[in-house]
Order: C-alpha cells, then sequence, then structure tokens
C-alpha cells in the first residue's frame, strides 16, 4: 500500500514540487531542533556563553553526557564571507546535531540514530557552522577531548572514538562510514609483564587540519596527522602522517597526487 502510494506521488508531484515540500520538512525540522537544543541549554548538556550560535537536534539524537562532561559550543568569532556555504541555511552559523542535510538530491535523508557519548571527565569542543548528521557516533571517554572546527561536515554513519584527543579542523569535509580512532580498542601487554603494569600500545592524538577531504569509508588511526587541504581516498586506511595538499589512497594509504587544491 505504502509503495502504492509512493507510486501516486512520484505521478502527481513533479521535481520542482517535491523540492519544494522537502524545502518546507526542513524547515519544520529545524525550526523544532532549535527547540531541542534550547532545552539542552536548560538542562546543562550544553556549555555556552552570550555570544554562541544556536544548537540545531534531530529528533533521534542520543546525548548521553555523565556529569562533568559537556559539550561546549565555541564563540561565534569567526568572519564568514558573503560566500560561506552554510550547513543550515534556516538559522546560519547554527551547530547541528543529528538534522538530515537540506540539499537531499546529494545525501539521502536517514532514519539512524545519531548518538553523543561522554565519560569519565571528557568533552567535545564544536564551532560555528559545523554540522553532525544522523547516525552518527561519538564516544569520548577517559578524560579524552574531541574537537570540531568551523564549517565542518560529519556525514551519515561517521564514527569517532577516542581516549585521548582527537582534533578536527576547519572546513573539513568526513564522508559517510568515516572511521576514526585514537586508540587501538583493546590494551596489549608484553609477554615479559606478568602483572600488566605497562601497556605497549598507548593512545595518540589524530589531528585533522583544516580543509582536509576524507572519502568514504576511510579509516583514520591514532597517532596520525592530515595536513591542510589533502585528500583521503575512499576506503583507505590511513596509518602514517599526510603532508599537506596532497591525495592519498589505499591500504596503508600512499601518496599518489601532491601539490593539489580542492574546493567545496
Amino acid at each position: 500500500m505504502i509503495k502504492y502510494l509512493y507510486y501516486l506521488r512520484s505521478k502527481l508531484i513533479n521535481a520542482k514540487q517535491y523540492d519544494s515540500i522537502l524545502s518546507f520538512k526542513y524547515q519544520i525540522r529545524s525550526r523544532l531542533g532549535y527547540l531541542r537544543g534550547l532545552g539542552t541549554y536548560i538542562s546543562g548538556k550544553i556549555i555556552m556563553d552570550n555570544n554562541t550560535h544556536p544548537l540545531i537536534l534531530g529528533n533521534k539524537t542520543e546525548l548521553l553526557i555523565r556529569p562533568g562532561c559537556a559539550i561546549i559550543l565555541e564563540s561565534n568569532k569567526t568572519e564568514h564571507s558573503s560566500d560561506t556555504f552554510y550547513n543550515n541555511p534556516i538559522y546560519p552559523k547554527a551547530t547541528s546535531i543529528g538534522l538530515s542535510p537540506y540539499f537531499l538530491a546529494l545525501d539521502p535523508p536517514t532514519n539512524q540514530l545519531t548518538r553523543i557519548s561522554l565519560n569519565n571527565g571528557s568533552k567535545m569542543i564544536m564551532g560555528v557552522n559545523t554540522a553532525i548528521l544522523p547516525g552518527v557516533y561519538i564516544t569520548a571517554n577517559n578524560h579524552a577531548e574531541i574537537f570540531i572546527g568551523d564549517n565542518s561536515y560529519i556525514s551519515q554513519e561517521v564514527t569517532i572514538n577516542s581516549r585521548s584527543r582527537i582534533i578536527i579542523g576547519k572546513n573539513v569535509m568526513l564522508g559517510q562510514q568515516v572511521k576514526i580512532m585514537d586508540y587501538d580498542a583493546h590494551d596489549i601487554f608484553s609477554l615479559n609483564d606478568k602483572k600488566k603494569k605497562e601497556v605497549i600500545n598507548k593512545s595518540q592524538p589524530v589531528i585533522i587540519q583544516d580543509k582536509v577531504w576524507i572519502g568514504v569509508r576511510a579509516t583514520i588511526l591514532k597517532g596520525v596527522t592530515i595536513g591542510s587541504g589533502s585528500i583521503v581516498g575512499a576506503n583507505s586506511c590511513v596509518t602514517s602522517d599526510v603532508p599537506s595538499n596532497v591525495i592519498v589512497a589505499g591500504n596503508p594509504a600512499k601518496i599518489i597526487k601532491e601539490n593539489i587544491k580542492w574546493e567545496r
């Protein structure tokens, strides 16, 4: 029955009319998300100051924030030019979490749960005009810190797990199903260490500098720094540092093109 209704809709509504309907729905979702964001301010899950930009929360967003932890919205100190790409045109410069994008033809909507879990004194700092799409899973543990810079865009089903520090710079784009981890998931000890006193695979920070584009299903492992202006190819596994303005691809990722520049 539902498929038949969709079929009738495709016959009765042309593409232009359908775009108008999607735009109207997006405006409604954004305004409801703005109210949810205000609720998180009141509950104390979000820390801000008087100059902070709005927070937009999707309806399927879970903020699992323990006492002593917080999501911090940085003050709006960035000057935006007239050609800035706004992640939410209804509320320019807003931070959005769990909201589908307005350019639905490029990134189809998803009904997946967005979850951010902060534990043991950890924090996540987000800049101006940042967007975390539905289906993203972010965890920070053991006093870990996650930074997401201005104008950055985190697509569907991205996973970010931190036990140390993960820094995502300004104007960064993460493709769908990207994975970023600053630890190996399980501790490893030497066979000579009978009492397991020293972990030999300790967490190491991940740094993604400004204007980096990370392709679909790429994996970024601990201790890696990716230089500004670089591109990581789809399905790549980055295990060592990447210089600025290059394209890397493969497993492990290797430089395949130097001296490049990309545009959003």
